[in-house]
């Protein structure tokens, strides 16, 4: 079992916007791990788009807890979380810089966000 590094980079685009990018691997492997990281501050990972995540599962995450409850929303802060639910789920990404406010998923700032297709 592995664990997958997903850096998030802060990315200024051609408008001067800028972005939490984060760098997902094409396809995940269950049940490998994956972890958040980024040297541009804290991460925030969110998955609250079930519009957009297609799952035989029917889940809107490729992450349980413990007790078989979907985690929404993990951090980098977090340890390693291992993937459970195969399918192709979008996310909302979120980088606070120290010292700044936090930037990240909205209508201006598309490249805040990926799917994990997950196998």
């Amino acid at each position: 079992m592995a664990v997958i590094e997903v850096d998030v980079t802060l990315e200024t685009d051609r408008n001067g916007v800028q972005e939490a990018v984060p760098h997902l691997p094409p396809v995940m492997f269950r049940p490998d791990s994956v972890h958040y990281r980024s040297k541009d501050g804290k991460v925030r990972i969110v998955f609250d788009s079930p519009e957009l995540s297609h799952s035989p599962t029917g889940k809107r995450s490729p992450f349980l807890d413990a007790n078989g409850n979907e985690i929404l929303s993990i951090s980098s802060s977090d340890n390693p979380v291992q993937l459970k639910n195969p399918g192709v789920f979008f996310c909302h990404c979120f980088l606070t810089p120290p010292g700044k406010a936090e930037i990240g998923w909205g209508s201006t700032t598309p490249q805040s966000g990926g799917n994990h297709i997950v196998k």
